[in-house]
């Protein structure tokens, strides 16, 4: 039999090695714990951004919550922090964000057909908060601040500088705040001029008793001094002055000893004072006339019915509101119309007539100038009652008088919420602020049914810190009696409304 050649026969089977060297294994291990680490950290970048993203949605739930009545009735966002009840509570917040944000870690949470939808395995470790600005901070800080962006979004800036140029225009046309001051400098000298000469006369007397002299016996009982009737009628109620039906005013009574204003108040910790300007005051004073009723808008139906005039005044009363700004008006209109009949030639000689018949007997020529005075302050007194009665009857008044508009109606001039918008201008941005935080939170708690509400406890911004971990999936080193490493993430954010 010829031999087979050295080449396998066809049919032969092959046997092949399957092995590797150590060299190769090395580099395989490399290479798939590069790849894992790459992989790991990709899944790393994402799970930072998915545990923010939760983070956010949370959040978004919590502060959805706002106050309704707080938007509805007042236009501002705020979360109450009791849910209803008397005391703020961060437990309850946190406990509602953890809700929200394990809704959205756990899709298969009430869901068994998302079971395997979980990829992330990420879960929240640690919940807590920090610092938050409530409504009542820094004097009311940051609602003053929403309703001035309020009222900018829904009338525009040129709407309030139109107003701006009306007041200016009123206060630099007449100084309000001087001229209160000059016109109580004038009655001062006034009383002091006829009291000196009324000295001067009784000395006269007294040296010349039982003389006579060439012009006759001085006489010794002198005229009440003119001024002294208008002094009178101040003792008396300034609404039985300028109201036709004084009784008609609103009784309403509060315990404003309750209020916000007043008592002590939970403190948040941030909120700090707006950048303010007499601009920022206008448009905060025209949110306060939009939302709050007045006098002439017949009262609001609250404990307290003339809103405008309590931010004004802050008493206890209706009356005592209104009888706060009437008195206001009075002194403005007095001083206003003293200041007209001092330029007014015939007023001054009219005055200049009745001051002698009256006291020109005595031939004390400052006695009679002190008379004419004290005629010229009558007779602004009565035509400021005439005003202020035209103002609450929501009728106008010229802010100086003429010859033309002395004791006459006019249809030209500002209005009673002409006079509040200077009162107020006047006021003080934190007295205005908390007590316009009274009314607020006394009507939710009367008209809403909402007993335990408090306005301290409304928050506009917190400070979350939450923390994540989740287990690494394609590279991780587990270390004997330590458990599986995981990653750990921080989240440490401010939220709230306007943010």
């Amino acid at each position: 039999m010829r031999k087979l050649s050295g080449r396998a026969a066809p049919f032969e089977k092959r046997c092949l090695s399957g092995q590797i060297t150590v060299f190769f294994s090395l580099i395989l291990v490399l290479a798939l714990s590069l790849l894992g680490t790459i992989t790991e950290l990709a899944r790393t970048t994402l799970l930072e951004v998915h545990a923010e993203n939760v983070s956010l949605m949370g959040m978004d739930s919590i502060f959805a919550e706002y106050h309704r009545e707080l938007l509805e009735e007042y236009d501002v966002f705020y979360l109450d922090g009791g849910y209803g009840e008397k005391e703020f509570s961060e437990s309850r917040i946190l406990q509602r964000l953890q809700s929200a944000i394990g809704w959205n870690l756990e899709p298969s949470a009430g869901r068994p057909f998302l079971k395997s939808a979980d990829t992330w395995r990420l879960r929240l470790e640690e919940t807590g908060c920090g610092e938050y600005v409530l409504a009542t901070d820094a004097g009311g800080a940051g609602f003053y601040r929403q309703c001035v962006e309020h009222k900018k979004g829904t009338s525009g800036i040129t709407f309030f500088a139109g107003i701006l140029t009306r007041i200016t225009g009123w206060t630099q046309s007449q100084n309000l705040g001087e001229i209160e001051k000059d016109y109580a400098d004038a009655q001062k000298k006034q009383a002091d001029d006829w009291k000196k000469a009324a000295e001067e006369q009784e000395k006269a007397v007294s040296e010349n008793k039982g003389q006579s002299t060439a012009g006759g016996d001085i006489q010794s009982d002198l005229p009440e001094n003119p001024i002294q009737s208008v002094e009178e009628l101040r003792m008396l109620s300034p609404l039985q002055m300028v109201l036709a039906e004084p009784n008609e005013v609103s009784h309403n009574r509060a315990d404003i000893q309750k209020y916000p204003s007043h008592r002590k108040l939970k403190k948040g910790e941030g909120g700090t004072d707006p950048e303010t300007n007499i601009l920022t005051d206008i448009i905060f004073d025209e949110y306060l006339l939009e939302k709050l009723p007045d006098y002439t808008d017949g009262g609001g139906g609250d404990s307290l019915n003339y809103a405008v005039e309590y931010v004004l005044a802050g008493k206890e009363s209706d009356i005592q509101n209104l009888e706060y700004v009437v008195n206001r008006l009075l002194v403005i209109r007095e001083a206003l119309n003293f200041i007209y009949l001092q330029k007014d030639i015939q007023k001054q000689e009219e005055a200049y007539t009745l001051a002698a018949a009256l006291v020109g007997v005595t031939g004390i020529p400052p006695l009679i100038e002190a008379a004419k005075t004290g005629i010229l302050m009558a007779w602004a007194f009565q035509e400021s009652t005439n005003d202020v009665s035209a103002l609450l009857e929501g009728k106008k008044v010229p802010l100086m008088k003429s010859a033309a508009t002395w004791n006459q109606e006019s249809d030209q001039g500002i209005s009673y919420q002409d006079y509040l918008r200077l009162l107020l201008l006047t006021q003080k941005r934190e007295k205005k602020t908390m007590r316009t935080l009274d009314l607020i939170e006394n009507r939710i708690r009367i008209m809403k049914d909402c007993p335990n509400f408090r306005i301290d406890n409304c928050t506009e911004t917190m400070r979350f810190h939450l923390k994540f971990s989740a287990p690494r999936v394609f590279l991780y080193f587990r270390i004997p009696g330590k458990g599986q490493e995981r990653h750990v993430m921080t989240i440490d954010r401010t939220y709230g409304y306007g943010l």
